[in-house]
């Protein structure tokens, strides 16, 4: 099941667990090791493109868009 379509997979696995979501308890729910669920995942570009264009043809019929951003997907230099 995990290997087929890695990125719907991720995602999946992220509506499954219950609890926190880091690498290691995704991996608990799925009795994998946290490098198996950080294998699944994609470079952040491959992520950002999709939900660009989801998006925008979600929002291109709107007259109006309020846009909050959460400072948690800002990237942190001093971070991983």
């Amino acid at each position: 099941m995990f290997k087929q379509n890695m990125s719907v997979d991720y995602a999946l696995l992220l509506l499954l667990s219950i609890g926190k979501r880091s690498f290691s308890a995704l991996g608990r729910t799925i009795q994998k090791s946290r490098e198996f669920v950080v294998q699944l995942l994609f470079p952040a570009e491959f992520y950002f493109e999709r939900m660009q264009k989801t998006a925008i043809d979600f929002f291109s019929k709107q007259q109006k868009l309020i846009i909050a951003i959460d400072e948690t997907l800002i990237k942190k230099i001093y971070s991983r």
